[in-house]
């Protein structure tokens, strides 16, 4: 049966839900978004759009949105490869065609397009001057260099009025699609590969649709130190965000192209499918899957598509069983080939996963293992999930009587058999009975003794770690410029014990110092939204970032934010003319309160500019030099001189 997604933003054409996308309808439409999703071509999916934005943005630019005629094409049953395909291309392919890849497209139809397709650019050390040649090995960061271009959804305009995004969307999936911790997220778009792409919120557990819902951040984070080039055939100076090489990847729950596999409400038996994250690289920079489709490349001359030969005719075949060596991910169907090579002894699981454990207990590869049972003549062996994934910790899910934590301050003892009734323990203090499940909050982090006894008095024994209960749940962080201010909103999911917020700011991304103090709500499980507005424009690229700090003064911080006012500066910066002039002077975008000083300092007047071209008579003064001391409402001071010349 085919599938099909179809978006149309204007009610003019009801009869495009047909068993085909109708392309002349879609790209006819020039002034609203049009959208369609299909898979009549039975192994790929095949987007159409005329790239119009179903949603408002405040972006700064001098081009308008102009619809287009856009089509993509990718694999409907992709599959993983071994290696992952950076983003980037380390040759040029032809002449024409740009050789980076798009990396996706949202359900709407507009690219994700993290890239700039800037580098670095080689300097002639005898001369200064740029060659014209650029080192690909160093590529320039949109989000870092057109970020004052950035609206409230990351969107971002060329000269050929393209809308696309350079950062993630994130009120539209908040406000237009919903997308909330209170739930899985939903299909935000596809990935060049064919794999599914998610806003942040998954499930804890990647294999348990049942689990609760997190908030996933990357791994990535600002290399320290000095850029190793010389300035002239690569860059130097600190790590500042400037370039995708500026980051590094360490391990964490997803893998270094924001991706893993897990199961999803769209996927109930598991896919592996990308994230985008609040913080860098916010957009994937590589690919997992093993077809790239040339319709992800851009401009002219690029290769046709060539995905009815390259992808799969049907669901991937392969070992789905993630206890085995050779899992693959993608494969929807058991093909026998599992391989179970392991070695294991009463401590330790070797080979594919590792699991450490008390003395005296058994463990075998995707089957069960038993705790240490004390008491009477038990029978009873309390039975264990133990979960092994290559490269990461096991993790123990409880189907028998145990007990589990984590950094929510909560331990939770649960069973599904044993003999009733139960009795709990905690540090041999906290003694409870049933009903089971049952949970205890409000305890402190630190490591507590549990015990579970059943109705044979057989006893099971465990040692639970308890993290850091964390005061606030950090939603988003933005900087948005706009006018002749910096807009710094920030959402949070929940709050805890959150005593205030404090803003940092700094002009180099290193060294931050204190801008404001906002309250919070202290405590709270609904969505909060708070803004705060810096006036004061300083230096080309300014950067923030967020402390929230707890009652008990326990702190974290956000990511770093930056925001290019560059262009900002520049349109508002205050000008006098002529100058010098004898009889009357233009004061432009210096609307406020001015002061008017002769040369020594003197006060002569004081000024009321009321327009943003303000014009002052002069003639009166005698020759000399002057000072405006310009005072915005914001209680910005600039200062600007003119000299007064005969007629």
């Amino acid at each position: 049966m085919n599938n099909i997604i179809l978006i149309i933003s204007i009610t003019l054409f009801p009869f495009l839900l047909s068993a085909q996308c109708d392309t002349a309808i879609i790209y006819a439409n020039t002034i609203s978004n049009a959208v369609c999703f299909d898979t009549t071509f039975s192994k790929v999916r095949n987007c159409y759009s005329n790239n119009f934005p179903d949603h408002d943005d405040s972006y700064t630019s001098s081009f308008t949105v102009t619809a287009s005629d856009e089509e993509y094409s990718m694999c409907l049953y992709p599959d993983t490869a071994s290696t992952f395909t950076p983003l980037y291309e380390e040759e040029e392919t032809p002449a024409g065609c740009n050789y980076t890849y798009q990396f996706g497209v949202g359900t709407n139809g507009i690219g994700y397009t993290p890239n700039s397709n800037e580098y670095f650019d080689i300097v002639d050390p005898g001369t200064g001057t740029e060659t014209g040649e650029v080192n690909i090995e160093w590529h320039r960061e949109a989000r870092y260099m057109f970020n004052v271009n950035f609206g409230n959804n990351g969107g971002h305009i060329n000269s050929f009025g393209s809308y696309h995004y350079h950062d993630v969307p994130v009120d539209y999936f908040t406000d237009s699609l919903e997308i909330t911790i209170a739930g899985h997220s939903s299909i935000v778009g596809y990935a060049a590969d064919g794999f599914p792409i998610y806003y942040k919120f998954v499930f804890t557990d990647a294999n348990d649709t049942s689990s609760a819902v997190m908030a996933l951040s990357s791994g990535y984070t600002l290399i320290s130190g000095t850029r190793p080039g010389d300035g002239y055939t690569a860059p130097d100076g600190s790590y500042s965000g400037l370039y995708y090489e500026d980051y590094e990847y360490t391990t964490t729950t997803l893998d270094s192209c924001n991706g893993r596999w897990g199961k999803t409400p769209d996927f109930p038996d598991g896919t592996y499918y990308y994230v985008l994250t609040d913080n860098y690289p916010y957009i994937p920079r590589c690919f997992k899957g093993t077809v790239l489709d040339n319709t992800f490349r851009s401009l002219s001359n690029c290769p046709a598509s060539t995905a009815s030969t390259d992808c799969s005719d049907g669901p991937i075949e392969g070992c789905t069983d993630p206890f085995s060596c050779n899992y693959n991910a993608a494969a929807v169907i058991d093909d026998g080939s599992c391989d179970f090579n392991y070695s294991y002894d009463t401590l330790t699981i070797t080979s594919c996963g590792s699991y450490e454990g008390p003395s005296g207990t058994f463990y075998s590869i995707g089957g069960t293992f038993s705790d240490t049972v004390v008491g009477g003549s038990c029978d009873t062996v309390y039975n264990i999930d133990l979960t092994v994934y290559e490269n990461s910790t096991a993790t123990r899910n409880g189907i028998d009587p145990t007990s589990s934590g984590g950094s929510d301050g909560k331990i939770t003892f649960s069973s599904l058999s044993g003999t009733p009734p139960f009795q709990f323990s905690i540090d041999s203090s906290l003694t409870y009975s049933n009903p089971i499940p049952r949970t205890f909050s409000g305890l402190s982090e630190g490591s507590y003794w549990t015990v579970i006894k059943d109705g044979n008095g057989c006893e099971v024994f465990e040692e639970i770690t308890l993290g850091a209960i964390l005061p606030v749940e950090l939603v988003s962080f933005k900087a948005i410029s706009h006018e002749r201010k910096i807009e710094l909103k920030w959402v949070t999911a929940s709050e805890i014990n959150s005593s205030h917020f404090e803003i940092e700011k700094s002009s180099d991304g290193v060294n931050f110092e204190f801008l404001e103090k906002v309250s919070s709500s202290h405590n709270s499980q609904n969505q909060q939204t708070y803004h705060f507005y810096d006036f004061d424009l300083f230096n080309e690229y300014q950067y923030y970032r967020l402390q929230m700090i707890d009652l008990d003064g326990k702190f974290e911080y956000s990511n770093i934010t930056a925001v290019n006012v560059k262009a900002l500066l520049q349109e508002f910066e205050i000008t006098l003319f002529p100058n010098p002039t004898s009889d009357d002077l233009t004061i432009r975008n210096g609307k406020g309160n001015a002061i008017l000083y002769n040369h020594l300092g003197k006060k002569i007047k004081t000024i009321d500019i009321l327009s943003s071209d303000f014009q002052i008579n002069i003639s009166e003064l005698p020759t000399g030099k002057y000072f405006i001391q310009f005072i915005n409402d914001q209680g910005t001071n600039r200062i600007k001189s003119f000299v007064k010349i005969k007629k």
